[in-house]
């Protein structure tokens, strides 16, 4: 064999394990490539996942506080409409001068009386059910 035929077959065969190490290479970086975009997408999904839920419990958190809010203010709005009426009784009371009887040993004398005891007093026994009147 002469020197340049066994140029050539060397050549040839490093030409031949260069073409088979890059094909090895190209191959694994596919499959590296694939094993990647396989592990990132299944990061996204779990992370979209986690993100779903927290966002979903912020939501029912806030949906609950809105309506806790909206009972509060409704509360707040029958309270303030019971103490008008309330406050008109008294003050139709106010011209109507309510007088009470104090009995001496000599003698019985009427005084006036203050309004305010009996519109507190009424308000306790009442409250309840003027509110299922105007509110139901």
């Amino acid at each position: 064999m002469s020197l340049e035929s066994i140029i050539s077959r060397i050549v040839n065969q490093a030409t031949k394990e260069e073409e088979r190490i890059v094909a090895d290479a190209l191959l694994g970086r596919d499959r590296i490539m694939d094993e990647a975009a396989k592990e990132a997408k299944a990061i996204h999904e779990s992370r979209v996942k986690k993100e779903s839920a927290a966002c979903e419990i912020r939501k029912q958190r806030e949906v609950v506080k809105a309506r806790l809010d909206y009972r509060k203010k409704l509360l707040e709005t029958k309270q303030a409409m019971i103490a008008e009426v309330f406050l008109d009784l008294k003050k139709a009371l106010k011209d109507h001068k309510v007088k009470k009887e104090e009995v001496y040993a000599d003698r019985t004398k009427e005084v006036p009386e203050d309004s305010g005891f009996y519109i507190a007093k009424l308000m306790q026994d009442y409250e309840t059910q003027i509110a299922k009147i105007l509110f139901s």
